[in-house]
């Protein structure tokens, strides 16, 4: 976890250095969540109060989320969208 001095700047361009999954040539370990699942076991699972809709396959699922984000707040509704890849900036991920 970030300190809480960190400053924004700073933050985003450890950010910038994390890297992209989307064209990295290394493959995943899905075997590696194990910690995470008992992590929130651990916890009560938190995870499970919040109402998440994931949209999977190839095409459209940016315009997809942001179509859903955006009904959900006319119908009011707090959302927040996370998509990826970016385009430009990685700001442009997380909309809240």
């Amino acid at each position: 976890m970030s300190p809480p001095d960190k400053s924004y700047l700073k933050v985003l361009s450890e950010l910038e250095q994390w890297g992209s999954y989307e064209t990295s040539a290394q493959p995943r370990d899905i075997s590696k969540l194990e910690g995470i699942r008992l992590l929130l076991k651990d916890l009560g699972h938190p995870e499970r109060a919040f109402k998440i809709i994931h949209i999977a396959g190839t095409n459209g699922k940016g315009l997809t989320a942001t179509m859903i984000s955006r009904l959900l707040c006319i119908q009011g509704f707090a959302t927040g969208c996370y998509t990826s890849p970016h385009l430009i900036d990685i700001r442009e991920r997380i909309a809240l």
